[in-house]
């Protein structure tokens, strides 16, 4: 399942792209991070964060969490990781692009695809650091709104917002999702979906 773009590919990881996955993910964050939360923390949490067998666990084959990477010629220019919430939205979990690969689409491609990993869910939610403007003007362009904020212990002093955004045309796939979440747990199919 590959998606070109006119300079890049993007595809699901393989296990053979852990390592340049962290190296892409090093990278980002201390591009995005350093001015925010300093380039010490910065090192900390990437160390522990994007661990390579946390990686590898995000790059293999599951139904509620999909890993994608895009490729320009033989070096990874960028990651999506998204995952499937209980409560039948999706879970952008990453979404970042190397500086050098920045500005040119890449950021939205991958959106689109972690976007339409999960066909039957209704909604997409994402959080940022709020001091993170460019990330808050990316999705915010992208169709999203602020819904919460709160504080993670990591960052006791940044503020970390929501975002979420509607997926359009999914109603029907989130009630029939719904409906096989009901019956493979026993739950009453009686009472109204969605």
């Amino acid at each position: 399942m590959e998606h070109a773009g006119s300079e890049f590919i993007i595809r699901r990881a393989k296990a053979s792209d852990i390592d340049a996955i962290g190296k892409l993910l090093f990278e980002t964050w201390h591009d995005a991070y350093d001015p925010i939360i300093g380039a010490v923390e910065v090192e900390k949490i990437t160390t522990v964060v994007f661990a390579p067998q946390l990686l590898a666990h995000y790059a293999r084959s599951s139904p509620i969490s999909r890993l994608f990477v895009a490729q320009c010629k033989n070096q990874l220019a960028g990651v999506g990781q998204c995952q499937i919430s209980m409560l039948g939205g999706t879970q952008l979990h990453m979404l970042y692009v190397h500086p050098e690969f920045q500005c040119r689409g890449l950021g939205t491609e991958l959106l689109g695809k972690c976007a339409l990993a999960f066909p039957w869910a209704r909604t997409f939610s994402v959080q940022a650091l709020e001091p993170n403007s460019r990330a808050l003007s990316f999705y915010e362009r992208h169709g999203f709104s602020k819904v919460g904020w709160h504080h993670n212990r990591r960052w006791a002093s940044v503020p970390i917002v929501t975002l979420r955004r509607s997926l359009p045309g999914s109603r029907g796939m989130f009630t029939a999702f719904m409906r096989f979440w009901r019956l493979w747990f026993g739950l009453p199919m009686d009472e109204p979906v969605g």
